[in-house]
């Protein structure tokens, strides 16, 4: 049984982290395109800058993954 929540937490870490990269990219590019038309300097974009969000998309979708809120 242990077993299986460790799987399930590392498959919702590594896909909420995936998520999160995901998303914050897709936020900056959008507001990227904002800032163009605005006539603002754009944010540049690093992979380091989604590390922050991916971790805490990560953390969550672990947790949720282990201990589903929801039974059947």
């Amino acid at each position: 049984m242990d077993r299986q929540i460790l799987e399930r937490a590392l498959i919702g870490f590594f896909v909420g982290g995936l998520m999160g990269f995901g998303v914050n990219f897709l936020f900056l590019l959008i507001f990227n395109q904002i800032c163009n038309w605005t006539g603002r300097e754009p944010v540049q974009i690093t992979w380091s800058s989604g590390i922050p969000f991916a971790l805490i998309l990560g953390l969550s979708m672990a947790i949720n993954m282990a201990h589903p809120p929801f039974g059947d």
